[in-house]
């Protein structure tokens, strides 16, 4: 892999990694450090490919942002979660943010998988998703998750947005 390549990989691997653990440490991500990443990712572009690669890189930063809006309207996934993905999106540009997508959920439903077992919380959880969905159809509110009484339930999305990338970085796709 040429020079330029490896700074962009390092550059997805240190931008998700401090995300996770930012995530971790304060269930946030900063729009300052969105901001300063997103404008890094145009600068590299113009410094590197005289800004030929622009367009591809806006369009990776909206796929993220169209696909996942529906989720955040049903406060499935928060607005930094969406922001750190729109964010890789101009690193990956547009293929490689829908495989960073997929791979991505793929880690989420795993791990959200392998704590349901390991809590041995499946009916607690669905009976959850299910009363979310009957009181959004019979009130048409859309509640957010109650993240204060989520206890194990609650979920780092950065976290698996880091793997998603890591997975990027040593080649799976």
């Amino acid at each position: 892999m040429e020079m330029i390549g490896l700074a962009e990989h390092a550059c997805i691997l240190l931008i998700s990694a401090q995300a996770a653990l930012s995530d971790i440490r304060s269930w946030r991500v900063s729009n300052v450090w969105i901001l300063v990443w997103s404008a890094a990712g145009f600068a590299f572009d113009i410094l590197f490919f005289g800004g030929a690669g622009i367009a591809d890189r806006c369009i990776g930063a909206a796929i993220p942002v169209i696909l996942l809006w529906a989720f955040f309207m049903f406060r499935m996934i928060g607005a930094g979660d969406i922001k750190l993905l729109a964010l890789l999106g101009i690193w990956l540009k547009a293929d490689g943010i829908l495989w960073c997508l997929l791979f991505s959920f793929a880690a989420g439903a795993a791990i959200s998988f392998a704590r349901i077992m390991f809590y041995k919380n499946g009916k607690e959880r669905f009976s959850q998703l299910g009363n979310y969905f009957i009181r959004l159809i019979n009130t048409g509110i859309r509640t957010g998750y109650d993240v204060k009484n989520a206890g194990k339930a609650r979920v780092h999305v950065a976290v698996y947005i880091f793997i998603g990338v890591l997975l990027k970085v040593v080649g799976v796709y």
